[in-house]
C-alpha cells in the first residue's frame, strides 16, 4: 500500500475549495443579474391617463364624480368642463379648477351640472398627460295625464311647475322640423300670448317619438303630447334649448307646446358729463338688479353706458333703483328716463338725492340719462371802509383786490364817506386786498381771506400821523 504524500493531499484540498468558491461566485453573479433584470422590469412607468364618471347621463343640478389615473406623483392637474352641443355657443365654458394627483398618480374631482347639454370634461397634467370624458345632462320629464297646456301648468300645485308664472305658450301641431316665429303662422299662440315675430322656435324631429329644440326666447317648459298623456319637461332656470326629448312611450308625438313668460325688459344707464371728462362716476343699482358700477363720458360711446337685460321682474315690488355717488367738481343737474313701454309714467326721479327708481313692464326698454356739469361758483361782493386813526373817512383811497386763483386784479377808489365795493367776485377763492393813499400810510394795508359769501367789513385804518 502506497503512502500518499501530505503535499499531494493539501493540493487536492485547495482544488476542491477553489471549485466550490467558483461555483458559489457564479451563483451570486447569476442571482445579481436576475435581481437587476427584475429591478429594471419593475421601474414605475405611468400608465396611459384615463378618466371616468359614474355614469354618462345626469339630471340638471346633479353632481358628477370624476376619477382618473395615469398621472405623475402629486402632479398639478387642470380640470376644464366645456359645453359642446349646438344649442348654446360651441365650447361655452362651464367650469375650470386645479387639483393634484395622489402618490399613485390617481385624480378625483366633483362638478355640478348647471343646465341641460352635452359636456366634455378635459383633464391635463402639468407634465403633458391628457384625457377627457363626455357626459350629457337633461331634464327629467314629469308625466301628466290628459292634455296639459301652459295655462294648466301655471295653475298646477305640482312643485315641479312652481316657476311657471304665465299662461303664455306656443303650440306646433302636427310636429315638423323647421323654424317657427312666435306668431299664428306655422303654429298657434296659446294662453293669450301676444305675437312676437322677432323670436322663434326651431324643432328638429328625430323620429316619431323624439326631437331636439332651440329657441331665441327663454322657455320655462316643453309639453310633449302623445296618446292619453304628455311628458312635460320643466326648465328652471329657463332654457334656450335641449336635445332628445321624447314621449316616454311608443306613441307618436301629436303636438309640442313650449311655455314662456312675458318678454323680458331691459334698463340702460347713460352718463352725460358736460364737458366730457376721463373722470369716473360711481353708481349703485339695487332691487332685482344689484351691482356697483362706474361710467366714464370721455366722448366715446361704450364706457359711458351700461345695459341690464333679461329682466323678468315687473311691478312695484320688482323695481330697480339707480343711485349716483357724489363726483366733485361735477354736480348732477338732470335725470331723464325714456321708455318704449305703454307710456305710463311709473319711474321716480329725485335729482337732489341723485337717484331714479324704475318700475318695469313686460318687454319694456328703459333708458335713463344722468347729466352732470361742473359746479360754477356763485358771484358775490366784497367791500369795506377806509378811515384815519381817529375814525374819519378817507376819500380817494386806492383799493386793489387780486384773485389768487387766476391772478386777476381790480382797483376802485373810496367815496366821500370812505366806502368801497367790488362786485361779481367768483366765490370759493382766496383774495388779497391792499390799500394806498398819497397822504396816508398803512402799516396793515393788506388783508388776505377766503371769499365764500358776500363780505362788507374788510376795513382799513391809516397810521397815526
Amino acid at each position: 500500500m502506497h503512502k500518499v504524500k501530505k503535499s499531494s493531499i493539501f493540493l487536492l484540498f485547495l482544488l476542491i475549495i477553489s471549485t466550490v468558491i467558483s461555483v458559489s461566485a457564479q451563483k451570486r453573479v447569476s442571482n445579481l443579474r436576475v435581481a437587476e433584470t427584475f429591478k429594471s422590469e419593475t421601474v414605475f412607468s405611468p400608465a396611459e391617463p384615463r378618466l371616468a364618471t359614474a355614469k354618462t347621463s345626469y339630471a340638471i343640478g346633479e353632481t358628477v364624480f370624476i376619477t382618473g389615473s395615469g398621472f405623475g406623483k402629486f402632479e398639478p392637474v387642470a380640470f376644464i368642463v366645456e359645453r359642446v352641443d349646438d344649442i348654446r355657443q360651441t365650447n361655452d365654458p362651464a367650469a375650470s379648477w386645479t387639483g393634484f394627483s395622489d402618490e399613485n398618480g390617481n385624480i378625483s374631482g366633483e362638478w355640478q351640472v348647471p343646465f341641460a347639454g352635452r359636456f366634455i370634461i378635459n383633464v391635463a397634467g402639468e407634465n403633458g398627460a391628457k384625457t377627457q370624458a363626455v357626459v350629457s345632462a337633461g331634464v327629467t320629464p314629469v308625466v301628466v295625464s290628459g292634455n296639459p297646456s301652459c295655462a294648466t301648468l301655471n295653475a298646477s300645485s305640482d312643485p315641479a311647475f312652481a316657476h311657471i308664472v304665465s299662461n303664455f305658450g306656443f303650440k306646433v301641431e302636427p310636429p315638423a322640423s323647421g323654424t317657427f316665429p312666435y306668431t299664428s303662422s306655422g303654429g298657434q299662440l296659446t294662453g293669450g300670448a301676444p305675437a312676437d315675430p322677432a323670436n322663434s322656435l326651431t324643432l328638429s324631429i328625430l323620429s316619431s317619438t323624439t326631437f331636439d329644440w332651440s329657441s331665441t326666447r327663454s322657455i320655462s317648459a316643453v309639453i310633449v303630447k302623445a296618446g292619453s298623456q304628455a311628458n312635460v319637461y320643466p326648465y328652471n332656470p329657463a332654457s334656450l334649448g335641449d336635445q332628445n326629448l321624447n314621449t316616454g312611450s311608443n306613441n307618436a308625438i301629436s303636438h309640442i307646446e313650449v311655455c314662456f313668460g312675458p318678454p323680458a325688459a331691459s334698463i340702460t344707464i347713460i352718463k352725460d358729463a358736460q364737458p366730457n371728462t376721463p373722470q369716473s362716476f360711481d353708481f349703485k343699482a339695487s332691487g332685482q338688479v344689484s351691482q356697483d358700477f362706474s361710467l366714464v363720458d370721455n366722448g366715446v360711446v361704450g364706457p359711458d353706458r351700461i345695459q341690464f337685460t333679461g329682466l323678468t321682474g315687473f311691478g312695484a315690488g320688482n323695481s330697480v333703483t339707480i343711485t349716483e355717488g357724489a363726483s366733485a367738481p361735477f354736480s348732477l343737474i338732470q335725470i331723464s328716463c325714456t321708455s318704449n313701454g305703454s307710456g305710463v309714467e311709473n319711474n321716480t326721479i329725485n335729482v337732489p338725492v341723485r337717484f331714479a327708481t324704475i318700475q318695469l313692464e313686460p318687454g319694456e326698454n328703459v333708458v335713463c340719462t344722468f347729466v352732470n356739469a361742473i359746479t360754477t361758483a356763485a358771484n358775490v361782493s366784497a367791500g369795506g371802509r377806509v378811515t384815519d386813526a381817529f375814525g374819519k373817512p378817507i376819500s380817494n383811497a386806492r383799493v386793489t383786490i387780486q384773485n389768487s386763483a387766476d391772478g386777476e386784479t381790480r382797483t376802485v377808489s373810496t367815496g366821500s364817506f370812505g366806502y368801497y365795493r367790488f362786485e361779481d367776485l367768483p366765490s370759493g377763492n382766496i383774495y388779497i386786498i391792499t390799500v394806498s393813499h398819497r397822504r396816508y400810510g398803512f402799516s396793515q394795508g393788506t388783508q388776505v381771506f377766503a371769499l365764500n359769501d358776500a363780505v362788507e367789513n374788510v376795513n382799513f385804518v391809516a397810521d397815526l400821523q
